[in-house]
C-alpha cells in the first residue's frame, strides 16, 4: 500500500507545482495514442514485429520550468505481447505472454529551440514562430502489469521447476522504471499543437513478459513506445 501511495505522490506531484507564467500559458494537456512492443525473453530482437506491436494511449499534463524545460506527468496503457513461434530459434521452446501495462510516469522535458516560438510585436500582442521542435526528455515511473505467460506448447525442454516458480511468482507486479526518448513538436497555434514521439522503458525486472527463471534470469526486460500527442495549452 505504501508503493501506490508514493507512487500517486510522484505522479500528481507536477500538477500541483506552481507553474511560472511562461509565454501565454500555465500547464498544457495532451492526449496520446501510438503503438507499444515489447523486447525480452522471447523477443531477441529490438527491431519490432508488426504481429508483436500493440496499441498504446494515455494523457499526460506538462508545466513550463524555463522557456526550454518542462516538468511532465503521464499516465499510459500498453498491451505487450511475445510469441516464440515468430522466431526459428526460439519456436522449439515456443513460450508466449500478453502483458497490460498501466504507467504512471513524471518526466523532464528539454526543447533546445522553445525560446524561439514564442515573440511579441510591436503592439505587445504575442506571436508564435511555427517551428519543427525536437526535444529529449527522461524521468521516472512505475508500471502496475497483468501479466499472463503461456507455458502449455512447452514440451519437456525446460525444466518443470523453473517453470513452476515463474508460475508462482506472475499474476500482478508493480515494475519501477526509467523512461527516456526524443520527440518533435509542431504548433498548429498559440493554443494547440501536436508531437511524435518514441521512447524507451527500462525496467528493472526480468518479469514484464512473467518469464524469468525459465528462460534468461539474468537480463531484464523492457519495451518501447511511439505515439502522437495532440496537446492544448491552457
Amino acid at each position: 500500500m505504501k508503493l501506490y501511495i508514493l507512487t500517486l505522490i510522484i505522479f500528481l506531484c507536477p500538477l500541483f507545482l506552481r507553474a511560472q507564467r511562461v509565454y501565454a500559458y500555465n500547464w498544457e494537456g495532451g492526449i496520446m495514442i501510438g503503438t507499444a512492443h515489447y523486447v525480452g525473453d522471447l523477443n531477441p530482437s529490438v527491431t519490432p514485429r508488426v504481429k508483436d506491436v500493440r496499441i498504446s494511449a494515455g494523457v499526460m499534463g506538462r508545466i513550463p520550468l524555463s522557456r526550454k524545460a518542462a516538468l511532465r506527468s503521464g499516465f499510459m496503457y500498453g498491451r505487450l505481447v511475445g510469441d516464440e513461434a515468430n522466431f526459428p530459434q526460439r519456436r522449439i521452446r515456443g513460450y508466449t505472454f500478453q502483458t497490460d501495462i498501466f504507467e504512471m510516469n513524471v518526466l523532464f522535458e528539454f526543447e533546445p529551440f522553445a525560446r524561439d516560438k514564442f515573440f511579441s510585436d510591436s503592439r505587445g500582442n504575442l506571436n508564435l514562430e511555427k517551428l519543427i521542435s525536437p526535444y529529449v526528455f527522461a524521468g521516472g515511473g512505475f508500471s502496475y502489469a497483468r501479466l499472463s505467460p503461456d507455458f502449455s506448447r512447452v514440451q519437456g525442454l525446460v525444466s518443470e521447476p523453473l517453470i513452476s516458480e515463474d508460475r508462482r511468482a506472475t499474476t500482478t507486479r508493480m515494475i519501477p522504471l526509467i523512461p527516456a526518448g526524443v520527440g518533435v513538436k509542431l504548433d498548429f497555434n498559440i493554443n494547440l499543437g501536436i508531437a511524435l514521439e518514441a521512447s524507451g522503458r527500462f525496467a528493472f525486472t526480468d518479469y514484464i513478459d512473467g518469464i524469468s527463471k525459465a528462460a534468461n534470469p539474468n537480463k531484464d526486460d523492457s519495451y518501447f513506445m511511439v505515439n502522437v500527442c495532440v496537446f492544448k495549452r491552457f
